[in-house]
């Protein structure tokens, strides 16, 4: 992780000359951020995970506090190329207004977003869909984020093992367009936002798409009377 994050910090910084275009600098500046935050994963996972923070419903690992709109963009616009390449349109809707104002753990959102939507493209055909969206549950302490496809599905007792608490076991994954996986991603995004107050809910039917739905609490600011 260490000489990827060396490598990526050579492109960001672009010490071997300036590269061609705005868009390949935004991209280098996007996989500089994704490595820092990888390696700050792995040396927690060395550590010891912190225990979540109950009174705050935020988990305590990384609480880096961030407008959701601003990381929501970012994880979207990481994942374009990748979507592109494999012919899947990806989109996100979201209320300018409502987001702006809401604070989050940009760590947990990321992890979380990186994770459901490389799921999403990974497993939806060509000519495909994946939607990214983010809304208020009706109250400023809860926001709901749906990340939608178009995709295979999930079937009915997969589901069932994600979910439960003993019964999990992983598979390694094939993609529709070939992409590998260890089986575990939507397990441990489910862990994670339980332990920080969050849950997760899917909704699937092979053949015709899956819904994964997440609820997370917000950061409340402490300075606001």
């Amino acid at each position: 992780m260490n000489a990827l994050l060396a490598v990526s910090e050579v492109f960001r910084d672009e010490r071997f000359g300036k590269l061609s275009n705005d868009r390949y600098r935004r991209y280098a500046e996007l996989s500089h951020e994704a490595t820092v935050r990888m390696l700050s994963l792995c040396e927690q996972l060395l550590n010891g995970h912190p225990e979540a923070d109950t009174e705050s419903g935020i988990g305590s690992a990384v609480r880096v506090q961030r407008p959701l709109k601003d990381t929501i963009r970012d994880v979207v616009e990481l994942f374009g190329p990748m979507a592109e390449e494999r012919d899947v349109l990806l989109n996100m809707q979201f209320s300018d207004e409502m987001l702006a104002k809401v604070q989050v753990n940009a760590e947990l959102v990321t992890s979380t977003l990186n994770n459901l939507i490389a799921n999403a493209i990974k497993f939806t055909p060509r000519g495909g869909r994946v939607s990214v969206i983010a809304k208020s549950d009706g109250s400023s302490d809860v926001i709901v984020l749906v990340v939608s496809d178009t995709g295979v599905g999930i079937d009915p007792e997969q589901i069932a093992q994600i979910m439960g608490v003993d019964t999990f076991k992983p598979r390694k994954t094939t993609g529709l367009h070939g992409d590998h996986g260890s089986g575990l991603g939507l397990f441990m995004v489910r862990r994670s936002l339980e332990m920080a107050g969050g849950s997760l809910e899917l909704r699937s039917k092979p053949g015709l798409g899956t819904c994964a739905i997440v609820r997370l609490c917000t950061i409340k600011n402490p300075h606001k009377a």
